[in-house]
């Protein structure tokens, strides 16, 4: 795990003189002639005291006008220098270094510091030491010259000694920040706490709440987010109750990576664009490459790498002009585990040799374990075996060096995971065992992959009921962590470790015989991978789904926070228990509870749910190793599994092909149908091959003799697979031939099929085609529609992604003719490409994504998804993804409540689109939509212009109605 980027001046602490800005009233500005916004122009200062134009001064600075209180100050400055008053003098000087310091620039700061030093060494004025050693300490900090800041700190803390308790705390705080990036976190704690205890009993929230922001930080770097919330809640407080808006956006910002630490995307992004909002405002540079740094880390963990190096390179640019070596070195270790995850080992090595070169030069003893991990990682990957053990054994003393209960679990996880690689066992397990102290202590999220790691090892030991223990013990720490922290989407790297918990404990239970067990397991791996980032935000009619769609609404207006201490007050409601909520909602509405995946599959109900003739196949690849269908057999450890479910019972079989032979069968199949309207012996070979490895089995085993419909719940690569065109060698029959085919996200969706509403023929329907120049199909696409019933036409700009969007909130069936585009990594940026209105927003930008589908509520009983690859992800080109993107905006429709979705698998050609969508309508007054598109294929395959899978195959329908 990667601790969030340095929070740089929204933790540090100014040393204030005199009345702070919160104790000057307007009363005694408007007795200047001025009102609380005036400028220095309206402020008479040659007849004002120096101490009232210091408060004044300090009130527009705290309110983020430097630039005005730069000039009130210079004015001060120059009156002192007139009147001969060394002390004002030296006070504006002070002031005026911050006024610099705090919007970056960091060279007028230091020089008007350091005259402000002088001028006070000069004068012996000693009780003003403390203030100017502070502000080049934070300056110091700021720019990462880190043993220079802890030397004027300390020299600070000596003087502020003699002065007061508010000024020696502030300034053993502000030592503290500097202690923190050295990784002297017990000195840190005792720093920060010792400012917030003297803060509280002196009565100023400002710097209480500075303690506090301070304090979270900490936690999070320490690993204990949980920890750091309530700290950062409490903090916001204060600010709130003083008006500080760049305090509460420090906190915010660190409240939003706590929240990405927890692995709460939704939550994190809430606060981080607040706080955005004020750095912006306030002209903040340092912390706006904070913000997009934390924003970048939170996309490469959700698979989007594009936007995740856009922000890193946005940051890099602020960075490079502000001279911050530290902050840039972070930027590279991020961008190296980008590519390290994209497999460029080679790049990630360059990248992370750098970053650790840069935190070398600035004694950044955190951020060099951190960059020495990843180094290590990388060349174990490379086969640079000893490489990378010495540089684990580096990493292993500078853990020891630093004492952190985090450093040290970092560092155990990192050697875990490279034996795990090695397969030694037996290293694994000791080296878990030496932080199992550190683990149970909670509070960090790395305790489900250290119970994997040592259940794979137990397997490998051939111990295998202590693997079962151990594995159950991942599996619910993994749901203890997705329930607590996780509504939006998760980083990447837990949900592939996440994906692998649930594969391995399928595993070990299959070896063991606990076949409905591992029944259960599969399918709530099947659930979880998509619906876990797309539960949260999935609207119903119910009390509960209410409930947690207003705590959403309310957390993605946060920023508002910032201006209302009311809403401030009401926040920690919308901090709510996912699970209860989830609970609740499926007593009150079961189709919305299933699609949340909040309920465990039973092989009793799922039997009860289906109609005689209905046979659910249900595939489950693991995460890694050969490839079987759900398997007894104690020799199929690492199969492919697939349930079988009838009305009656539930079987398990095994598929006699490996991962790999699966995964190039069906990238082949697929490249062989998409590119080929002539299918040729090669390709009818493939799909016979396929259908023997998936099919076969369960004719063979005698289970579909009286199914005529096949409910398929696919997995992984199987996800990519048109399943329709499988074929029988032996009848030379497609599978759509002799079976209605229906996909399905999840066998715990079937119970709802009880409660199908059905559509009815289609009189009346919505059809759009908004590129009908650029895909001239769409357009004979949509008049083909119209002679089969009542239909309202939207062509070029009328087919808007805001009428779509009214649309989809009626009750009448949705036809969309356009480019679907799929992100492979990341399925909540996946989008249909509408038409475009300018000025009016992202509810009508043209790009109709998978996250804003989730916050609409659909009527709509029907969609109909016409276009380039809108069924899954743009991943044949180049290695499949890892997850289940099949159908991602079939999905996202389905769980925001349409009954139905129809989507391709690959670019559908146009006048095949159009006869299939002509012949499916009119099937769908007689049948339901299952049906009715195996009707619709079968009559396109028995014409010879349009007889090849290409031309048919693409379409699958995700949905509730069945076949009737």
């Amino acid at each position: 795990m990667t601790p969030p980027f340095r929070w740089t001046l929204a933790i540090s602490g100014l040393l204030a003189s005199g009345c702070t800005a919160a104790e000057s009233d307007d009363a005694t500005m408007e007795g200047l002639g001025a009102t609380p916004e005036a400028s220095s122009d309206s402020i008479a200062i040659a007849s004002t005291p120096f101490d009232s134009l210091f408060d004044i001064a300090q009130r527009i600075y705290y309110d983020g006008e430097y630039d005005s209180a730069r000039v009130l100050l210079s004015a001060l400055r120059d009156r002192a220098r007139e009147e001969g008053n060394v002390v004002a003098e030296a006070r504006a000087l002070t002031w005026i270094g911050y006024a610099f310091w705090v919007p970056g620039d960091y060279g007028a700061a230091r020089r008007v510091g350091e005259e402000a030093l002088a001028l006070k060494l000069a004068h012996k004025l000693e009780d003003q030491y403390y203030r100017s050693y502070n502000a080049l300490g934070l300056l110091a900090w700021n720019e990462n010259r880190l043993s220079e800041s802890v030397e004027l700190f300390e020299q600070a803390v000596a003087y502020a000694e003699h002065i007061g308790e508010h000024q020696a705390a502030t300034a053993r705080g502000n030592l503290a920040l500097a202690q923190t990036e050295l990784g002297e976190f017990a000195k840190a704690r005792e720093g920060f706490v010792a400012m917030r205890e003297t803060m509280a009993e002196l009565g100023d929230p400002r710097y209480e709440a500075n303690a506090l922001t301070n304090l979270g930080m900490l936690e999070i770097r320490l690993g204990d987010p949980l920890v750091a919330i309530p700290l950062l809640r409490d903090a916001m407080k204060r600010y709130a109750s003083i008006e500080f808006a760049r305090g509460t956006q420090s906190a915010l910002g660190q409240l939003g990576m706590a929240y990405a630490a927890l692995g709460d995307s939704k939550q994190a992004f809430a606060a981080l664009d607040s706080a955005l909002r004020v750095v912006r405002e306030q002209g903040l540079r340092q912390e706006e490459a904070s913000i997009y740094e934390a924003m970048a880390e939170i996309y490469r963990g959700a698979g989007d790498f594009s936007r995740a190096l856009d922000l890193y390179a946005r940051a890099k640019e602020i960075n490079a002009e502000l001279n911050l070596d530290l902050e840039t070195g972070q930027d590279l270790r991020g961008e190296a585990d980008i590519h390290a995850r994209l497999g460029d080992y080679r790049r990630a090595e360059v990248l992370a040799r750098e970053a650790l070169a840069i935190h070398r030069n600035a004694q950044a003893p955190v951020e060099q374990l951190l960059d020495g991990l990843m180094l290590a990682e990388t060349l174990d990957r490379l086969d640079r075996i000893e490489d990378a053990e010495a540089q684990v054994k580096a990493s292993r003393v500078l853990a020891g060096e630093l004492g952190a209960r985090f450093a040290r679990v970092e560092v155990a996880l990192a050697e875990a995971r490279i034996a795990d690689r090695r397969r030694r066992s037996e290293d694994v397990l000791r080296v878990i065992r030496d932080v199992n102290a550190d683990l149970s202590r909670g509070g960090y999220g790395a305790e489900w992959e250290a119970r994997l790691l040592t259940s794979r090892a137990y397997e490998r030991l051939g111990r295998i009921e202590s693997a079962a223990v151990v594995g159950r013990r991942a599996l619910a720490t993994v749901e203890r962590v997705r329930w607590n922290f996780g509504s939006g989407v998760l980083r990447t790297a837990f949900v592939a470790d996440k994906r692998e918990v649930y594969s391995h404990l399928v595993s070990v239970l299959l070896r063991l015989g606990e076949v409905e067990e591992a029944f259960e397991v599969a399918d709530a791996a099947r659930g979880h991978t998509l619906l876990q980032e797309l539960s949260a935000a999935k609207g119903g009619a119910d009390d509960a789904t209410e409930a947690l769609e207003e705590g959403e609404v309310l957390l993605r207006e946060v920023d508002q926070l910032v201006e209302s201490i009311d809403l401030l007050e009401e926040w920690p409601r919308a901090e709510r228990s996912d699970e209860l909520l989830l609970v609740q909602a499926s007593e009150a509405n079961p189709r919305a509870a299933a699609f949340f995946g909040s309920v465990r599959t039973d092989a009793d109900v799922v039997r009860h749910a289906l109609s005689s003739g209905q046979l659910v196949v249900e595939y489950f690849v693991p995460h890694e190793g050969p490839v079987v269908m759900f398997v007894v057999s104690p020799n199929a450890v690492r199969a492919v599994v697939m349930f079988v479910v009838s009305p009656n019972a539930v079987r398990v079989l095994e598929a006699p092909i490996t991962a790999e032979n699966l995964t190039s069968r069906v990238r082949l199949v697929r490249d062989l149908i998409a590119r080929n309207d002539d299918p040729s012996e090669l390709v009818h070979g493939v799909l016979a091959g396929l259908h023997e490895a998936l099919i076969q089995p369960i004719i063979g085993a005698g289970l579909v003799s009286d199914a005529d419909e096949l409910i398929i719940v696919p997995h992984d690569v199987l996800s990519y697979l048109p399943f329709a065109a499988v074929r029988d060698r032996t009848t030379d029959r497609y599978l759509i031939e002799d079976y209605v085919i229906r996909i399905l996200p999840s066998t715990a969706t079937l119970p709802v099929l009880n409660e199908r509403r059905g559509i009815g023929a289609p009189g009346d329907a919505s059809v759009f085609a908004p590129f009908p120049t650029e895909l001239p199909g769409t357009r004979d696409e949509v008049r083909a529609i119209s002679t089969v019933g009542r239909e309202h036409r939207f062509e070029g700009k009328r087919a808007s992604e805001a009428a779509v969007r009214d649309a989809l909130g009626q009750e009448r069936l949705v036809h969309v003719a356009t480019h679907g585009v799929l992100n492979k990594l990341n399925p909540m940026f996946s989008r249909l490409d509408l038409a475009r209105s300018e000025g009016e927003g992202s509810a009508n930008d043209g790009r109709l994504e998978v996250h804003e589908l989730l916050s609409l509520r659909i009527a709509a009983p029907l969609v109909f998804l016409s276009g380039c690859e809108t069924g899954l992800g743009a991943a044949r080109s180049t290695a499949f993804v890892p997850g289940e993107d099949y159908a991602t905006l079939a999905q996202a429709f389905l769980y925001a409540g349409a009954d139905d979705v129809i989507a391709t698998l690959w670019p559908v050609e146009d006048e095949g689109a159009a006869e299939l969508a002509k012949r499916f309508y009119e099937e769908l007054e007689r049948a339901g939509p299952a049906a009715a598109l195996a009707r619709a294929q079968r009559s396109l395959l028995s014409q010879q212009r349009y007889s090849a899978p290409y031309y048919w195959a693409a379409y699958q329908v995700a949905g509730l109605n069945g076949s009737n």
